[in-house]
């Protein structure tokens, strides 16, 4: 824990003296040495792709029967071929995806700081170390929303067939393609929302169908530990982003079902693509309080969150005048009295403190989910 705390420490000075987009840049930076660096203990399923790099690596070029994808087995047989350190596999997996989370929030975010700070109270980032080739797959597909942006749909398909292939669940950055298109509609929203009451009630069957085709070995989960529910983190995650997206879409336009802008264009469809990506994260959460393994498909939509939220806020300090490059975490309100006083520099502060404190106790308590809490870089690895 202590090297997240001082990297964060870090990263908010940075943000208080040199530019934004330096400061961007760095702290994906640190972010990435931290992910390079980590040894094989540092997330649940870190040991076995450290493990099955050595035997694809010794693989013929004829990956038949093999559990992995077929991309994947090419990267890491690749891979090998330089080096037969597994650590190699962390250095560039974690270089590909930190760029590509980087490049993301630069190209869409209006708001550098509260962007970065999220992606590790989010658990964006210690979902990355664990879950690695989904998080490949995820990249993927954030870096072709450029292409979903200027409706270049040949190019985005192309990166939804790659990402696929390094992991099956890329088949979800349709999805993304879908409510794009979908969002040119009014109703869209409400499509949405009763999609999601539906799919509360009948999350089983919608797993089976998803199941079926993405990958039927996926089955399986019907009978494991990810198909509990109910859990207490699921629910306090699902109020946390349901309450922080009423809040955010109020604020803004006082109502929800109104069109609300948080893109840099005048783009009315990217405008209400983010409003009902958002609903989608919010239904997928939901879902997670049905079936456990809807948490790890909710993250192909979850880093829209990046985007959506950090951009309200600059329309609320837009509304209030205040300069995004003046506010921080740091500069709260120090005065007891101005502390409680609702405006919008301490509604950001109210919704990061939420998150931090969801963090911290995900991090202390559940450190089972991502295992990322006790670091260990992988020299001083046993």
């Amino acid at each position: 824990m202590l090297i997240y705390i001082v990297a964060l420490l870090l990263i908010i000075i940075m943000y208080c003296k040199i530019n934004k987009r330096w400061a961007l840049f760095f702290s994906f930076f640190i972010f990435t040495l931290i992910a390079a660096l980590r040894s094989f203990k540092v997330g649940v399923d870190t040991e076995q792709f450290y493990n099955t790099y050595q035997y694809i690596g010794n693989l013929s070029w004829n990956f038949e029967g093999i559990r992995y994808e077929l991309l994947y087995c090419v990267f890491v047989k690749i891979l090998y071929n330089f080096s037969k350190n597994p650590q190699l596999l962390l250095i560039v997996s974690s270089i590909f995806i930190n760029f590509s989370f980087y490049l993301f929030i630069k190209k869409n975010s209006k708001y550098y700081f509260l962007s970065t700070l999220l992606y590790v109270f989010m658990n964006i980032f210690f979902t990355n170390m664990n879950a690695l080739r989904e998080a490949l797959a995820i990249s993927i597909t954030l870096l072709s929303f450029e292409f979903l942006k200027k409706k270049k749909i040949f190019s985005y398909l192309l990166f939804s067939i790659i990402a696929f292939l390094f992991h099956k669940t890329g088949v979800l950055s349709l999805l993304i393609l879908i409510i794009f298109y979908l969002s040119k509609f009014k109703k869209t929203s409400l499509v949405l929302i009763a999609s999601g009451f539906i799919c509360f009630i009948m999350y089983s069957s919608l797993f089976s169908v998803l199941s079926k085709v993405i990958y039927s070995d996926y089955l399986g989960y019907l009978n494991s530990d990810f198909s509990r529910g109910g859990n207490v983190g699921a629910i306090l995650e699902f109020i946390l982003y349901l309450l922080v997206f009423f809040v955010s879409s109020y604020y803004v336009n006082g109502t929800i079902t109104k069109n609300i802008p948080y893109s840099h264009t005048d783009n009315n469809q990217l405008n209400m693509f983010y409003f009902n990506i958002s609903l989608t994260i919010i239904i997928f959460l939901g879902l997670t309080i049905r079936m456990n393994i809807f948490n790890r498909i909710s993250m192909y939509v979850l880093p829209f969150f990046l985007i959506v939220l950090p951009n309200t806020f600059v329309l609320i300090f837009k509304k209030n005048q205040i300069n995004t490059n003046h506010v921080s975490l740091i500069k709260m309100n120090t005065s007891f009295s101005k502390a409680f006083v609702i405006n919008s520099v301490n509604i950001q502060n109210y919704i990061l403190l939420v998150f931090i404190f969801y963090w911290l106790i995900v991090s202390i308590f559940r450190s089972d989910w991502s295992g990322c809490s006790n670091y260990s870089f992988f020299w001083n690895a046993i």
